[in-house]
């Protein structure tokens, strides 16, 4: 596992890609959107690849519901979690309130019109990776990077935190559960 150290925090390198909760039973892949809103719909954990395509994946990682990313199985690998609001606001911190955005992405595409698309000071690596959204469609990649908290907020809610392409900042916000968002594991 590849893995940086950002303060006192170990973090996962790259956008988590697993198909297989901790105990080995298998995470659903879904596809169509159809299939996503059932998910949502009867709270079963899932994930996919940016538009189906598994090259996204292999460059990305999957996108997970947090139906997934909660369930008592285990989504993280051995070792790992899924970082808490606290544990990322302790990156931010870490990094600066006002560049961590900067310090987290890559510059991998020099298209920002901002100038700022990251440094990746952090070793953190982030892609934007994009989203399945609300709508269950495809949106976002090149633009905009989005990962889940441990934390639910509601029941159709949980935190996630996230950052663009023209950001210098990291975001968080609370939004539907049943969206496709990446992963970025901590150390336990």
């Amino acid at each position: 596992m590849d893995e940086i150290k950002i303060g006192s925090q170990i973090w996962m390198s790259r956008n988590l890609n697993v198909e297989k909760f901790l105990n080995g039973e298998l995470i659903r892949e879904v596809k169509t959107n159809e299939d996503w809103f059932k998910a949502r719909q009867q709270k079963q954990p899932a994930w996919c690849y940016y538009k189906n395509d598994k090259a996204f994946g292999d460059r990305f990682g999957k996108l997970y519901n947090w139906y997934a990313v909660n369930d008592p199985r285990g989504l993280a690998p051995k070792g790992w979690h899924i970082p808490s609001i606290k544990e990322w606001e302790a990156l931010i911190n870490t990094l600066g309130k006002n560049t961590a955005g900067i310090k987290i992405k890559t510059d991998n595409t020099n298209r920002s019109p901002y100038g700022h698309l990251g440094n990746n000071e952090s070793a953190f690596s982030a892609l934007l990776s994009g989203c399945r959204d609300e709508d269950d469609d495809f949106a976002k990649i090149d633009g905009y990077a989005y990962w889940w908290s441990s934390e639910k907020n509601t029941d159709y809610s949980a935190t996630f935190f996230w950052t663009n392409e023209s950001s210098t900042e990291i975001y968080n916000n609370a939004y539907d559960i049943g969206m496709g968002l990446s992963v970025r594991c901590i150390k336990d």
